[in-house]
């Protein structure tokens, strides 16, 4: 009879529930494991002295905050009025906009210069190295690019989790508030949000040290 009842039609839609609770809970937890280290302000921290010491923290900031210059552009922000543009930052200037998890791909790279203020991170390194005209003449190059041996740009498969966790310091309710503040401003001035950002508010990018 116990046998019997444990099989009835309640009982198995029950246990039908739980297993799937269990591995949807599984499946979520191994997904977030990158969300979670990239959210994780230790771990963000030892990526930011990673970045530094590879003199590739100014071009993680271009990176992350350079959508919005872009955004700006591309919208027309200018010619909005000052109740659109509110509306325009309360969507654009928002941290899990600009540290979506899409714009973190294993297709990142790096465009390493001496001047570290000219390096740049790339989404998809390979295929900005096509459009730059790399292989044309030399037939090598886009395999080391995409290896990571080429002289000036490589993929980079440690940029995904070390700019999203630098994303994760950067984009908090201080620094967004900042840029939101400051925009009219700034584009009264002609000047870009990377330029405010990396350079006058984080410090990570000195333009008049080096030049």
């Amino acid at each position: 009879m116990l046998a019997h009842s444990m099989l009835d039609a309640p009982s198995i839609r029950l246990l039908r529930l739980i297993l799937l609770g269990a591995m949807r809970f599984l499946l979520l937890g191994h997904g977030f494991d990158r969300a979670r280290a990239a959210a994780d302000p230790k771990s963000a921290e030892q990526a930011l002295e990673t970045l530094a010491s590879r003199s590739l923290d100014c071009a993680a900031c271009k990176y992350i905050f350079g959508s919005i210059d872009d955004s700006i552009e591309s919208d027309d922000v200018g010619r909005m009025s000052r109740k659109s543009r509110r509306k325009w930052l309360r969507k654009a200037v928002k941290s899990k906009n600009l540290c979506a998890p899409d714009r973190f791909p294993d297709t990142m790279g790096v465009s390493q210069h001496s001047a570290s203020w000219l390096s740049s991170v790339h989404k998809d390194a390979l295929e900005y190295a096509r459009r730059a005209g790399f292989g044309m003449q030399d037939k090598t190059e886009l395999p080391r690019v995409a290896a990571g041996t080429h002289e000036t740009l490589n993929v980079d498969s440690s940029m995904p989790h070390l700019v999203r966790s630098a994303c994760s310091l950067w984009t908090g309710d201080e620094d967004l508030k900042a840029i939101s503040e400051n925009l009219d401003d700034l584009m009264m001035d002609g000047t870009p949000v990377i330029d405010f950002v990396c350079g006058d508010r984080l410090g990570v990018c000195k333009l008049r040290d080096e030049l």
